[in-house]
């Protein structure tokens, strides 16, 4: 999926239930970004796990709020409730 300078790939695990996402900004600011997770093919109440920190992210309801920086890159792990 692309929005403007959003990209968005997404890819299911071949082991377990768990799908991946890499989040991209294309522009030259730092960016926060709503994204929906049915785009990230994830429902409201699955985990959201910052691959690269181990944090859990926070999602509202059917929306995830990520800041991305400039020319940056968000990993995630999306895991069913």
């Amino acid at each position: 999926m692309r929005e403007g300078d959003l990209v968005l790939w997404v890819a299911r695990s071949t082991t377990t239930s768990s799908r991946y996402a890499a989040v991209f900004h294309l522009g030259d600011e730092a960016t926060v970004s709503d994204v929906q997770l049915a785009n990230l093919g994830a429902a409201p109440g699955d985990r959201v796990t910052d691959l690269w920190t181990g944090e859990v992210v926070a999602t509202d309801g059917a929306w995830l709020r990520l800041a991305v920086p400039a020319h940056g890159t968000r990993m995630l792990r999306l895991d069913p409730a």
